[in-house]
């Protein structure tokens, strides 16, 4: 009788073990895809801040650059924006050198350089040469030209010399000779130097 009974449990007792086997595979797959859902859930998420945080760091960047836009554009009319613009600045010194009735200019620029007063700025020296009836004509031309609106400069030096018989001859003849040197400034161009 004994194992009358326990061959009739025997087949209620297979499947009760496989069901039980069967059970705990599915949990345990199931977990990992659970962790493996989690996971990826996780890295979402991140994602989705940080692309959250770009945005919003994208957003202060524009508004930072419209807050500066008309001030921006102010420099760039002045000639001192993003690596300068050397023949406003040509232009304003020859102009300065007619409208105060001077004997013409001779000029040369240099290469720009990193500016030794500000890192975000950088100046190109300009040389000029002209003939002066008297004096007061080079700090008439230097006043015109800054009073100009073109670029920012600033006179690094400025030689007065005479030319020819230091004796009066004709009327209206320069017998002087200016040497100045300008410091034109202008903001580094992005990727600059």
């Amino acid at each position: 009788m004994k194992t009358a009974s326990l061959r009739t449990l025997l087949p209620m007792l297979a499947f009760f073990l496989i069901a039980l086997a069967l059970s705990a595979w599915v949990w345990i797959t199931t977990g990992k895809h659970a962790e493996t859902t989690r996971n990826q859930k996780e890295n979402l998420e991140l994602a989705r801040g940080a692309a959250q945080s770009k945005l919003m760091r994208s957003g202060a960047e524009k508004n930072l650059i419209l807050s500066h836009l008309s001030a921006y554009k102010r420099l760039e009319q002045k000639g001192v924006a993003a690596g300068g613009d050397r023949l406003a600045w040509l232009e304003a010194v020859q102009k300065s050198n007619e409208s105060t009735r001077l004997y013409g200019v001779q000029y040369t620029f240099e290469p720009a350089s990193p500016s030794s007063d500000s890192a975000e700025m950088e100046q190109t020296l300009m040389k000029l040469r002209m003939p002066l009836l008297t004096e007061n004509d080079l700090t008439l031309f230097l006043d015109k030209l800054a009073s100009s609106g073109i670029g920012l400069f600033r006179t690094k030096s400025c030689t007065l010399s005479r030319t020819g018989n230091p004796q009066p001859e004709m009327l209206n003849q320069p017998g002087l000779e200016a040497e100045c040197e300008l410091l034109w400034y202008s903001a580094r161009k992005v990727g600059g130097a």
